[in-house]
């Protein structure tokens, strides 16, 4: 009589190396595109403030040359790029010593009555 030897458990042991060895792979080539996907990140943060409070503070520095603002402090909304989704609040503050101080801020629900930045304080 001979006896025969079974081997059980060889593809299970079989099949988690495998999974192991793809789950490796995997993770290889994702911590590429991580990288990748960090760098498009700040990429697309430069942008947004090269084109959002950026951009505001500069149009409100640029009307502050014109003339002093109306009232003190005074409010306005601008929209510095053609995007009118995204709205500032820009205001501005004499200072005891005869200066400006000029904050940015994106406009909320309760903004909506401030009224649009004028071109110039000149007219007002």
């Amino acid at each position: 009589m001979t006896s025969r030897r079974r081997s059980s458990g060889h593809a299970l042991v079989g099949t988690m190396v495998l999974l192991v060895l793809l789950m490796l792979l995997a993770l290889a080539a994702f911590q590429h595109l991580t990288g990748y996907t960090r760098a498009e990140r700040a990429c697309q943060v430069r942008h947004d403030r090269a084109t959002g409070p950026t951009r505001a503070l500069a149009w409100g520095l640029r009307l502050l040359e014109t003339d002093k603002p109306p009232t003190k402090p005074y409010s306005c909304l601008v929209t510095p790029t053609s995007d009118t989704t995204r709205v500032f609040v820009i205001t501005f503050e004499e200072t005891p010593s005869n200066e400006y101080t000029v904050s940015v801020r994106p406009a909320g629900v309760g903004d909506t009555l401030l009224p649009a930045a004028p071109s110039t304080f000149c007219n007002q």
